[in-house]
């Protein structure tokens, strides 16, 4: 496979998720709200708990970012990232042919100012949008169940490439979501759904590795992203691979909204 190499050199961050394994420990499938909300709860705590993550200002890292595009060419990038939970924002400095270039995205991709123009040729823009809209929002996790943007609904047991997971529907967000799965006891968060997760379907998945950090805290060490298959929720089609490393967290105030567990939808 060919290989397209594109060295940014940048500035924003990561977070979440880690793990061990557990027994499955199943729940009684329904839209029962408490079962959801207890679901989210114990999703937040296997991750070092929402308490913890509320003092977390930033988290940065180094990333090995991995995208293909329809024809299965990939682009691998190395990123120095930094993400901003409480705002839900990744910021990034990229080198380019005028010199160091700032660059803010949300989940909906990169924030353009008129009076800062971003100097990108339209191929590496383009794919910069992509990455950085879909970083933030797959290292987010159950945190992005927090203030609700993204509405917890039913609840039920299901098997997916053997393993037995704990599916979380949820309403809200943008673009559509589909649902969350979590494993074990610890209910860590194992894959996430978008655009729908019927077989076939036009959506990927996002399959979770974690890292445990000294702190009690847990981030991604691995997240890959693929589309849909035909016979599985995880298909063959790769679509982003993201490889954390050198990740700090660094504490500050954060926005009480993003941390108020909303409970009453």
């Amino acid at each position: 496979m060919k290989v397209a190499l594109t060295s940014l050199v940048c500035l924003a961050g990561v977070l979440i998720l880690a793990g061990c394994g557990g027994s499955m420990g199943f729940l009684k499938p329904g839209g029962d709200d408490s079962q959801a909300d207890a679901l989210v709860d114990k999703s937040l705590d296997a991750i070092g708990s929402q308490a913890a993550w509320s003092k977390v200002g930033s988290i940065d890292c180094w990333a090995i970012v991995t995208s293909y595009d329809e024809a299965g060419l990939a682009a691998l990038t190395r990123l120095k990232l930094t993400i901003y939970p409480g705002p839900r924002k990744i910021s990034t400095v990229i080198q380019t042919s005028d010199g160091p270039v700032s660059v803010t995205a949300d989940e909906s991709g990169i924030i353009r100012s008129m009076f800062f123009p971003l100097k990108l040729d339209g191929e590496v823009a383009q794919r910069l949008d992509r990455e950085l809209a879909m970083i933030l929002y797959h290292v987010l996790g159950p945190l992005n169940l927090i203030d609700g943007t993204e509405v917890p609904g039913s609840v039920s047991n299901v098997q997916v490439a053997g393993e037995d997971l704990i599916r979380l529907s949820v309403d809200g967000g943008s673009p559509g979501r589909a649902a969350y799965y979590f494993k074990g006891q610890e209910r860590l968060l194992r894959l996430v759904t978008v655009g729908g997760d019927e077989k076939g379907s036009q959506g990927t998945a996002a399959i979770y590795d974690y890292i445990n950090l000294p702190d009690g805290l847990s981030v991604p060490r691995r997240i890959r992203i693929v589309k849909i298959g035909q016979t599985s929720i995880i298909g063959d089609q790769p679509v982003l691979v993201v490889e954390l490393t050198d990740v700090s967290v660094h504490r500050g105030i954060k926005s009480t909204r993003m941390w108020r567990r909303v409970t009453n939808w």
